[in-house]
């Protein structure tokens, strides 16, 4: 019996081995995905910012910290409405909560309508952006990533085309073809 009793142990123990090993060796490949999931965000050119199901933020790239002027240990757990001021473009009205729409089910992605972003120390860009859930593998909405660019010159310079094509460049009244 006690020679059983050494032999399953022995067994147990090399199996534990293994199972560590495995183990490890699954850690490591996670912490690589985890890396070159990291370094992907931050090499990506558009602010990216991900939050968590109750809309805190979770992640912000380099892009985005710039943008919104929180860096990211400040933002971490910050609810994505307080640093993600959003105003309409037109009326100058703050925009709906961006995670409210895309996390209902069925929801896929919402493109935001032009807007102005007004940063932490009140300076305001011309923003696109687009929110998308994350889901779990049930689909169930765990979270939202808002990716958002600065269109700040693209606004003005269409502004500025827009005017030239509808007035008159000596006078600055509008032109005759706006005119009829």
């Amino acid at each position: 019996a006690e020679k059983a009793l050494q032999t399953a142990y022995v067994e147990l123990e090399r199996r534990v081995e293994e199972r560590t090993e495995e183990l490890a060796f699954s850690n490591d490949i996670l912490q690589r995905e985890k890396e070159l999931f990291r370094v992907t965000l931050g090499s990506i050119g558009d602010a990216v910012i991900t939050t968590d199901s109750q809309g805190r933020m979770t992640y912000l790239n380099a892009a985005a910290e710039q943008f919104i002027g929180w860096d990211h240990g400040e933002a971490i757990g910050m609810p994505l409405r307080q640093g993600f001021l959003t105003l309409d473009e037109a009326s100058r009205e703050p925009i709906e909560d961006p995670l409210r729409s895309c996390c209902e089910p069925g929801q896929r992605r919402t493109h935001g309508n032009p807007c102005i972003l007004v940063r932490r120390d009140g300076q305001e860009l011309a923003i696109d952006h687009s929110v998308a859930p994350i889901r779990d593998s049930r689909g169930n909405a765990i979270g939202a990533v808002l990716t958002f660019r600065d269109v700040t010159e693209q606004r003005q310079l269409t502004r500025k085309l827009s005017h030239q094509a509808t007035h008159d460049a000596l006078t600055g009244l509008v032109n005759r073809h706006e005119f009829e």
